[in-house]
């Protein structure tokens, strides 16, 4: 009987033990994770003054619309690189800049091209090339496979 009781004793000094350790380590971790989430918020307010937000849509003409809500562009960036940073972008360099020619795998063709529009008092065709147009904080602008004919 003695020696189950000393075994029991054992046992039981080798489960507060461990208990203690895992307690020790969970206290760790979260103290790490509060940390990291105190660098990550201090790196979220930072990249803010480096970056503007923008909404960019993308209008395959065929009904098919999709918003890249809250893309975060650098101070200064163009359309065009906004534009490639969320989707897959072809282009070619011309005497007035840039002209994209396909975007996602949908290129344009029989009269369609890729036209880019920006909301103020409503939809208005952009006034610049993609690439030489500069996006300012709260910009919503529209790519649109629009036809022509």
């Amino acid at each position: 009987m003695k020696t189950s009781s000393k075994s029991l004793g054992v046992a039981s000094l080798l489960l507060l033990c461990s208990t203690l350790a895992a307690g020790a380590m969970a206290l760790n971790y979260w103290y790490k994770l509060e940390s990291l989430e105190k660098d990550y918020q201090s790196a979220l307010a930072e990249l803010e003054d480096y970056t503007v937000s923008i909404d960019l849509l993308v209008d395959y003409g065929n009904g098919t619309r999709v918003w890249y809500n809250h893309t975060r562009v650098r101070l200064g960036g163009t359309l065009l690189e906004a534009t490639m940073e969320v989707c897959r972008v072809d282009s070619q360099v011309s005497e007035w800049g840039v002209f994209v020619t396909s975007i996602n795998g949908v290129e344009q063709g029989d009269g369609a091209y890729w036209m880019w529009s920006i909301l103020g008092d409503g939809w208005e065709l952009g006034p610049v090339g993609a690439d030489q147009y500069k996006l300012r904080e709260g910009d919503v602008v529209a790519w649109v496979l629009t036809e022509f004919g």
